[in-house]
């Protein structure tokens, strides 16, 4: 039987490790918070999940 077991609490840690919040991504872009946010809205960054008013 496969396993179908779905996490509530918190992702494995494959999955966390690749997780960024906005501040990391505008360090590793050398860009300003504002300027992540722009990019999410105009689709160029790829990937983003929003969490509430959140990215």
């Amino acid at each position: 039987m496969k396993n179908t077991h779905t996490w509530r609490t918190s992702p494995p840690l494959g999955i966390a490790e690749q997780l960024l919040n906005t501040d990391e991504v505008a360090t590793l872009l050398r860009v300003s918070r504002k300027a992540v946010y722009c990019m999410v809205d105009r689709g160029e960054i790829p990937g983003v999940t929003k969490l509430g008013r959140r990215l």
